[in-house]
Formats: structure tokens, C-alpha cells, sequence
């Protein structure tokens, strides 16, 4: 193969990757890709962008200097976007934790279609942040997405010495094919 003809393929597999990233941030926040490309700024346009920029940057090997050159972008304009999604990550919990979601999806669905799996009859959960109540020795209940006041409501059920374990950024995600 010759080195020109690497370069092209490696160009196109990037766009692709920035292609699927686009449609995901899009498509979580119920958004048409076209509000990427929308010159009047408004926030929301604005933060689509600037969160797209960051995944670019920080999940894959794209370097700046390449971001500018594929987005037509400044690197200060990049280093912005990078600046402003990771503040707000630092002080936003919920965003933090919907920047998780958005970045699983990423990686999971972006492997599977790297090697040929079609996801369409599959669902993913993300047990980043779970509670285990472990009952005695063969019996658990794994929760997700429980506010405390419901966990507590749901342990108050179950027996006294049921014990309980809070898990934080395991990174563990569960694919279970439709049935």
C-alpha cells in the first residue's frame, strides 16, 4: 500500500469517527445534526459544538492541530471549547455524568461498528455509578439511577443486616440483546 494512498484511508476514517461523533452529541440531546453548522450563535449551538470538539480531542488521536485543519477552526477557538466542556464538567455533576453517557455510547457503538456488529437489537447500561444491596450470600439488588431517598426506601424492605455498597466510575457497562 502505498503512503499516499494510507493517508487517504486514515483522512476518511477520521471524518467518519467525527461524522459519529456529531450524530451521537446530536442525537442525545434530541438535536438535528445541522445545528453544528448554524453560524448565528446561540448557546446551544455553542455547546453542541464545543462538546463535540472536546470528545474529538479527548478521545481519540486527533491533535489539535488537526482539529483546526478538519473543523476549520482556530486553536484558540479548540482550546476554548476544550476549556469550557471541562469546566463545566469540574463544577456540574450532572453534566459530568452526561458527558460519561455520551462518551460510553462513543466507545461502545463505535467498537461494534468497527467490527461489523449491528447494535440496533442491542441496549446498553452504564454502571458507572450503581448501589449494591447485598442481601446475604447468594442474593444482591444492583440499582441504578435510584435517588437516595428511594434506595433508602428500598433497603428499609429488606432485611437489617442487608449491607450496602456505593460504587463510583467502575467503568463497567452491561450489552444485553433485545428480546
Amino acid at each position: 500500500m502505498s503512503v499516499e494512498l494510507y493517508k487517504k484511508q486514515n483522512i476518511l476514517i477520521q471524518l467518519k469517527y467525527i461524522d459519529f461523533v456529531k450524530e451521537t452529541v446530536c442525537s442525545y440531546y434530541n438535536q438535528p445534526i445541522s445545528v453544528l453548522s448554524i453560524i448565528k450563535k446561540s448557546r446551544n449551538s455553542t455547546n453542541l459544538r464545543n462538546i463535540v470538539i472536546y470528545l474529538l480531542w479527548k478521545y481519540s488521536q486527533l491533535s489539535k492541530s488537526d482539529l483546526k485543519n478538519i473543523l476549520k477552526l482556530t486553536v484558540s477557538s479548540i482550546d476554548n471549547a476544550i476549556h469550557s466542556i471541562q469546566n463545566n464538567a469540574d463544577y456540574d455533576k450532572d453534566f459530568r455524568k452526561e458527558l460519561e453517557i455520551i462518551r460510553d455510547k462513543i466507545v461502545i457503538e463505535g467498537t461494534a461498528e468497527s467490527i461489523g456488529v449491528d447494535l440496533s437489537n442491542f441496549f446498553y447500561v452504564n454502571l458507572s455509578n450503581i448501589t449494591i444491596l447485598k442481601i446475604n450470600q447468594s442474593k444482591s439488588i444492583v440499582l441504578k439511577g435510584f435517588r437516595e431517598e428511594e434506595i433508602k426506601s428500598i433497603q428499609g424492605n429488606l432485611p437489617k443486616d442487608t449491607i450496602r455498597r456505593d460504587i463510583k466510575g467502575s467503568g463497567i457497562n452491561i450489552i444485553e440483546k433485545n428480546t
